[in-house]
């Protein structure tokens, strides 16, 4: 199996009437990437791969009558044929890439912190926790901010949690004894109850879904291009262990 990419198209019809060119063929194995397609599309030239016409274009005399407007090219994994395969998704309303990109793999891994965050807000409800439900609430709408800011390239904002901004619920997560009278109680053991070693699965969550975070947008430099969502996901990392405190401190029950 070949790949047929825009660069090498411009090298094989370098010697190439463009103008008289009607049809390029390509066998059935071979992949042609969107930029080749965009290429041939750009110059009104039919690709055949196979037997099969993939893209059929108006004559040379037909385009000086009516200029058709160019398509969106779509960019990333390579394609062949006229239909998206299995093993593509969509990045953006433009682009398809393999579903082991990065950026797919930060939106699989969010996904799973919300039905985790459900999940237990479904255990504490059955269990008469419904403050615990409340604070959890919070922290799901602030996950879907973030999938919502990284699919649409929208900043998502520092999350203000449980009626404190994003700075005060740091501090409480740095300094436990001043504002719960506890000192850091890591590393976890059974006693600590039910409550907290669920809160601490879901902050454990958290902190993989921020690593996955650096991983998709870490640039060449090694410095991260959205900055405003790891620092989203290391404050709810906070909120959590927030939680855990509150629970410990028998807030929740009072």
């Amino acid at each position: 199996m070949s790949v047929l990419t825009e660069a090498d198209l411009r090298i094989l019809l370098k010697d190439e009437d463009l103008d008289e060119l009607k049809e390029y063929r390509v066998a059935a194995d071979v992949i042609v990437t969107p930029s080749a397609r965009g290429y041939l599309t750009d110059h009104r030239i039919d690709l055949v791969i196979g037997d099969k016409r993939v893209i059929k274009n108006p004559s040379k005399r037909a385009r000086e009558r009516v200029r058709t407007p160019e398509p969106k090219q779509t960019r990333g994994c390579e394609t062949s044929g006229g239909e998206k395969p299995e093993y593509m998704t969509s990045l953006n309303a433009h682009e398809l890439v393999c579903k082991d990109h990065k950026r797919i793999k930060l939106r699989g891994r969010i996904d799973g912190f919300e039905a985790k965050i459900l999940e237990t807000q479904v255990i504490f409800h059955r269990d008469g926790r419904d403050r615990e439900c409340r604070d959890l609430g919070e922290i799901l709408d602030c996950t879907r901010l973030i999938m919502r800011g990284e699919v649409l390239g929208e900043e998502v904002p520092p999350p203000n949690l449980f009626g404190m901004n994003s700075a005060e619920i740091r501090d409480r997560s740095h300094h436990p004894q001043k504002y719960y009278g506890l000192p850091h109680f890591m590393p976890l053991k059974m006693e600590d109850g039910e409550v907290v070693l669920r809160l601490n699965v879901l902050r454990t969550i958290v902190r993989e879904v921020e690593t996955a975070a650096f991983e998709a947008f870490r640039n060449e430099t090694g410095a991260p291009s959205r900055q405003d969502i790891l620092t989203a996901l290391n404050r709810m990392s906070s909120a959590f262990y927030v939680m855990m405190l509150r629970s410990k401190a028998g807030e929740y029950d009072s």
